[in-house]
Order: structure tokens, then sequence, then C-alpha cells
């Protein structure tokens, strides 16, 4: 038997109510698919900042100690005596053995090393001789003027 008009308009309105529930949920789904998408965003961003900052503080960390260390090697060339420029540039990284430690410690046990160290004296072999000249000298002077004193 043939159906009714009344019966299509009810299957109608139905899929119609059907479609519009399946409408609704796909709206939902997107909405809630979009806010988590610009939830992650946010969260990448926020990522990105905080490894920005981190990447700034590691490069100052690093210009701070490239600076204390060649601050170190010049105080060690001054308790030397050696001339600036004497010495080789200051060890870094990449010398033997490598960086195993910290850096901010190695510096710390540099610095700890240079206040046991004692300043170098150099001798001055031409000062000496020439006041042991000077008093030869002096002596030789004295002799003399004793010397025409008696005579």
């Amino acid at each position: 038997m043939p159906e009714s008009y009344a019966d299509l308009v009810a299957r109608l309105a139905a899929a119609a109510a059907e479609r519009a529930s399946a409408r609704a949920d796909a709206q939902t789904w997107f909405v809630a698919q979009c806010a988590a998408a610009e939830a992650s965003v946010a969260q990448a961003d926020e990522r990105l900042a905080a490894a920005g900052a981190a990447r700034e503080q590691a490069r100052e960390d690093v210009e701070f100690t490239d600076r204390e260390a060649a601050r170190l090697w010049q105080v060690l060339a001054k308790r030397m005596k050696v001339p600036v420029g004497t010495l080789e540039p200051a060890p870094g990284p990449d010398a033997p053995g490598g960086l195993r430690e910290h850096p901010g410690q190695l510096l710390e046990q540099v610095r700890e090393r240079l206040d046991e160290v004692k300043p170098v004296r150099v001798s001055r072999p031409a000062a000496r001789l020439l006041f042991a000249l000077f008093l030869l000298v002096l002596l030789a002077g004295v002799a003399a003027a004793a010397i025409a004193l008696r005579g």
C-alpha cells in the first residue's frame, strides 16, 4: 500500500530533524576542534616564548663566561708577570678533554687556584749588577779619598 501524504510528510520531518541534529553535532564538534586548536597554538606560543627567553639567557651566560675566562687569563698573565699578549688565548671548550663540568664551576675552580698563586718575583740581574758596580765605585771613591787624606 502506498504511503499516505501524511506519512511522507512525517518521514520528511523526521529526516529534516535528523539532519538538523547531525548538523548541530557537526557544528559542536567543529567549535570544540577550533577551541582545541587555538589552545594548542597558545601553548606553542608560550613554549616558543619560554624557549626564546632560555636561548637569550644561555647567550648571556656564554658571553659572561667568555668575558670572565678572558679576565682570569689576564689575571694569570699579570701574576706571572708575563706581558699581555704573550700567553696564548684562553683555552676554550674544544680544549683537550672538553668541558665535562658546568663552566661556572670551572671558573670558580680557576678563581680559587688563582687566589692560591703568589705573584712571581722577577729577578733583575742587570739592576743588581749596576747596584754592585755603584757600591764598588763608591768604595773606590772613599778609598781614594782616604789615601789622599793620609798622603
